[in-house]
């Protein structure tokens, strides 16, 4: 497992996206393949991506990461858009969640002595399309997650 934040908070939305999306595969883009496999992204799937993080401020530990959710679907497995939309809904239904109350992003998106998320806001850069060249039908969510980096506890030596 990575031990950077931006990792470990993608791991957290990339499971919490493949709870909605329980017909597509979601992929993080911080995920490493299995050993001995190729990391490829699938034709139709949700993607997530997190950025590195941004400081708001010099000298204090609040930042803000930028993330992506994307849902790819290859025109000949979804003909209509209909899947497209669906999972769109989904993932669109469970972030707006997030973006409304603050206890239930905190208690999605934080990681215990490393990392609390205390806001997510929807953020300007979404897009929605398709795809000539790939085949294929596109909406991304972009995302701030506003949080601050903790410090881990001392572990004490007797």
């Amino acid at each position: 497992m990575v031990d950077f934040i931006e990792a470990q908070v993608e791991s957290l939305i990339v499971a919490a996206c493949a709870g909605v999306c329980t017909d597509l595969n979601v992929v993080g883009f911080w995920d490493a393949a299995a050993e001995g496999t190729v990391k490829t992204n699938p034709r139709s799937a949700v993607s997530v991506r997190i950025t590195p993080r941004a400081n708001d401020t010099w000298g204090l530990p609040v930042v803000t990461l930028h993330a992506s959710v994307s849902v790819l679907m290859d025109q000949a497995e979804d003909p209509t858009g209909a899947l497209m939309i669906s999972a769109y809904a989904s993932l669109s239904a469970l972030l707006a969640g997030w973006q409304k109350d603050e206890e239930a992003a905190s208690a999605a998106l934080s990681i215990a002595d490393v990392f609390r998320a205390d806001a997510v806001l929807f953020a300007d850069g979404g897009d929605c399309g398709y795809d000539e060249a790939m085949g294929a039908w596109y909406a991304t969510i972009m995302l701030d997650i506003k949080g601050c980096v903790l410090d881990a506890p001392e572990t004490q030596e007797d």
